[in-house]
């Protein structure tokens, strides 16, 4: 649905973009800390769905949910490619990966998904994360965590930030946002951290970027078999093809944060048109009626008509 032909002008929008999110970021960081992450302030009130950490009841929550779970920039946006390949047909004509493979944070907790277009998706959902175990919704379901060298991940979260037009040298993105945890997520450290003690005994499997970049096909059958997925050899043959990156670079719009941004606004659009819709449906009658003469004298009692006839006297209205 959203085609860019300018790539200066997609990017000059999503730097905007970023440079807002960054705004944000550098002015409350402190001040959601001290009021407590926000991804469990979020849960008790976005969608009303009683989602909290821990919360293994929720009716929202289905045990078949397979969590991709990663610190920003190791491998996230691949690995949502790979079990999107695995766990479906494998057709690409979706407006953002995130249509077909949410991103739990944005798509349930701010509610930019509606609950019934997370219902629709089929089993099992795979939801992208990059919450902190103490953070994360505790479920039976599945856990994939995907680590990343944390020197590359400084090195790619840098530059991540230059697109969105960060001006700061390496040094200062390394010394006062990478290692002060003063970035989305905080400190690679402390995430990495929890995710690897487990210590509510989830049933993670934990998959190295490295495994992934020297060979791929191993790790394709290991989660795979990790997940239960009954796949042919034809099938994980189609994967690994998918998943290479000179593939995802013919569909890169149906990846990046922008198109991501956009495909949110649209579904916001989509769900208060159906809001206004179901309101529409509730008023009695229709907007435009008969307009018949004469409807005014039969419906009028003779008292309403007197007043009416004294308010036109008074405002000296033939």
């Amino acid at each position: 649905m959203f085609h860019f032909h300018f790539r200066r002008s997609r990017r000059i929008l999503l730097r905007v973009i970023w440079r807002v999110i960054a705004f944000v970021y550098s002015n409350i960081g402190l001040m959601l800390k001290r009021l407590g992450r926000v991804g469990k302030q979020l849960s008790e009130v976005a969608l009303q769905l009683n989602i909290r950490s821990g919360d293994t009841t929720s009716p929202f929550l289905r045990e078949s949910d397979i969590f991709l779970v990663t610190y920003p920039r190791s491998g996230t946006t691949w690995m949502q490619m790979i079990l999107y390949q695995m766990t479906s047909e494998g057709d690409v004509d979706f407006d953002h990966i995130s249509a077909v493979s949410p991103w739990y944070e944005r798509a349930v907790l701010a509610a930019k998904m509606s609950s019934q277009a997370l219902e629709n998706l089929p089993e099992p959902r795979v939801f992208k994360c990059h919450l902190r175990f103490d953070e994360v919704p505790k479920t039976n379901g599945k856990y994939i965590y995907v680590m990343r060298d944390g020197m590359d991940v400084a090195v790619s979260y840098y530059h991540h930030y230059r697109y969105f037009g960060y001006q700061g040298s390496f040094d200062e993105f390394y010394q006062h946002k990478f290692l002060t945890g003063n970035v989305p997520n905080g400190r690679w450290f402390t995430h990495v951290k929890q995710w690897r003690e487990n210590k509510d005994g989830l049933d993670v499997l934990y998959i190295n970027y490295r495994e992934l970049k020297e060979d791929l096909m191993a790790t394709l059958r290991k989660i795979g078999e990790f997940c239960q997925l009954q796949l042919s050899e034809d099938k994980y043959a189609e994967v690994a093809k998918r998943a290479d990156f000179t593939f995802m670079k013919q569909y890169q719009e149906k990846f990046d944060h922008g198109t991501e941004m956009l495909w949110e606004l649209e579904m916001e659009l989509q769900q208060r048109r159906e809001e206004f819709t179901r309101q529409l449906a509730s008023f009695e009658g229709d907007f435009i009626r008969h307009g018949k003469i004469g409807e005014g004298q039969q419906t009028l009692s003779a008292e309403q008509r007197k007043q009416f006839d004294a308010m036109k006297l008074r405002y000296q209205i033939d």
